[in-house]
């Protein structure tokens, strides 16, 4: 199993969170919020004591500041919590195999939090912040 499937089982995985909107893909514009967005950032190497391919990968988390400042950031810090019914890293580790996708695949924490412009030059702003997954493919 590769980056395809691995991103494949993220998605599905993902979608567990009430309301979260998933692509498998970096969109240039996006229609429904709150989403993310699975963005492929590196991978190759090293190998893995498995014998596969470690890919980095970034869960870019989106709300809608139309909702208001404090209510934005309150919906994302409950994305990026470590427990709860929201929690990225929560519906990760319910099956950290995404599916049977990976060996492993983990939340490494986050960055980038504040606002996205999305598409660039649109000045239509969104609240967020990239989470880091590591992944290990099966073989």
């Amino acid at each position: 199993m590769g980056l395809k499937e691995i991103r494949a089982g993220l998605e599905s995985r993902l979608q567990n969170i009430s309301g979260m909107t998933v692509y498998g893909n970096p969109l240039e514009s996006v229609s429904e919020m709150p989403c993310i967005q699975i963005i492929p950032v590196s991978g190759g190497g090293p190998v893995s004591f498995t014998g596969g391919i470690v890919h980095r990968l970034k869960l870019r988390v989106l709300v809608t500041l139309a909702q208001g400042f404090d209510e934005a950031q309150e919906e994302l810090d409950g994305y990026l919590a470590l427990t709860g019914a929201n929690s990225v890293r929560a519906t990760l580790n319910a099956d950290n195999t995404v599916g049977s996708n990976a060996n492993y695949a983990v939340m490494d924490g986050y960055d980038n939090y504040g606002g996205f412009e999305i598409p660039p030059g649109s000045q239509q702003m969104y609240l967020g912040a990239e989470i880091t997954v590591e992944a290990d493919e099966n073989q």
